[in-house]
């Protein structure tokens, strides 16, 4: 079996690994940059890789995931796209949004094969097997196997989420951990308590979210009383009805808080509570608006994810318009060590991973190889 990696490694953005064996090849995630130039927003995956290859599995409808896939398909994948239905339905949104119109164009034509999230699937000679990964409905790790070695890309994961379920990660020779907080101890319910409290201190805010995932976990921290931007309502509607992504009881307990959530859109009076809008960096969505209007007129502003330079939560947030707190989203340094060990994996990666906090992650897990990076590959 080999291994690409074709984006992701030591740096933050466009996920894409390549495995390969006997007459099997497959890519597992396609996404893009959203900071730096045009030279680095894409996999680093030729045309001659993408026309050999015969499926890209998305893991989960965020851009750093799927953000590429329209541009795959213009460079020679001819090949199926295999996604659970839950990303399916949030695909097109995502793509719209980080891609340019050709690259959309390009995925709407591609054939697409919907799976099921806690199955196993036959992609030539490669076994593929895939569970929930608690980051997204709809979010999903992966385990490809050639019969002798296996390879476990997790995805982005949420180990502890009160919201979302993750299914155990199998064993394997190889994990690719997602090592977006790197070797951070914070425990889940600390940082939770830090953003409940700025939030009740900010009375009226703005809270820039992604459509999927975070904004979930969100609506259960802040429950029902506060407003969402219009434009987030169905969604989120629609991803409640998918229960089986959800730990017990989670769903029905956020289908109250949205109940409660005011509607709110531009031209209205600006609410008296906190204010959730996608995206969550401002590169999209109502956020892309909102977060320099918010900081002109001194609405405070939250950032609880990644900030991309030159994005404007990162602008405002560098001249002291916006606050950041991290929401936990991603695994800790500790929650990724379990899960080395319990997948009693032989070689460990990490994806996402900022390459300042690579040192320091590497000594929080020993068995990680840190010297390898995006357009690296290697044999198992």
């Amino acid at each position: 079996m080999k291994v690409f990696l074709f984006g992701g490694f030591g740096e933050k953005g466009r996920v894409c690994i390549g495995v390969e064996s006997g007459a099997g090849r497959v890519l597992i995630d396609v996404g893009v940059r959203t900071e730096g130039d045009e030279t680095d927003r894409y996999p680093v995956v030729s045309s001659e890789f993408l026309q050999q290859t015969h499926g890209i599995i998305i893991t989960h409808a965020h851009e750093d995931h799927i953000g590429a896939a329209g541009y795959c398909v213009r460079h020679g994948f001819k090949g199926s796209f295999y996604l659970t239905k839950a990303t399916w339905n949030e695909a097109r949104q995502a793509l719209q949004a980080y891609t340019p119109p050709a690259d959309l164009a390009a995925f709407d034509k591609a054939p697409i094969k919907i799976i099921d999230p806690c199955g196993t699937h036959q992609i030539g000679d490669l076994t593929v097997k895939t569970g929930r990964s608690g980051h997204a409905v709809g979010g999903i790790w992966v385990a490809v196997g050639d019969g002798k070695r296996k390879i476990v890309h997790c995805g982005d994961v949420i180990p502890q989420s009160p919201v979302l379920a993750m299914d155990p990660i199998p064993a394997c020779d190889v994990l690719v951990i997602d090592a977006s907080y790197g070797a951070d101890t914070v425990a889940f319910s600390v940082r939770a308590a830090r953003i409940r409290s700025w939030v009740a201190d900010a009375g009226a805010c703005l809270l820039p979210t992604p459509a999927t995932g975070r904004v979930l976990e969100l609506l259960a921290l802040l429950g029902g009383g506060v407003s969402i931007h219009a434009g987030l309502r169905r969604g989120l509607e629609e991803q409640l009805r998918a229960k089986d992504w959800f730990v017990p009881g989670a769903a029905e307990n956020l289908a109250e808080n949205l109940a409660r959530c005011a509607d709110w859109t531009e031209g209205m009076a600006w609410p008296h509570t906190a204010l959730l809008a996608d995206d969550a960096m401002g590169l999209a969505g109502p956020a892309r608006r909102l977060i320099p209007w918010a900081a002109r007129q001194g609405v405070p502003v939250l950032g609880t994810g990644y900030l991309p330079q030159g994005s404007p939560l990162a602008q405002a947030h560098a001249t002291g318009k916006a606050d950041w707190l991290r929401f936990p989203t991603h695994p800790t340094g500790p929650e990724n060590a379990e899960m080395v060990r319990s997948s009693r994996a032989k070689m460990v990666i990490a994806h996402s991973c900022p390459p300042s906090e690579m040192m320091e992650l590497t000594q929080a897990l020993p068995g990680l190889d840190a010297n390898l990076k995006t357009g690296d590959s290697f044999a198992v």
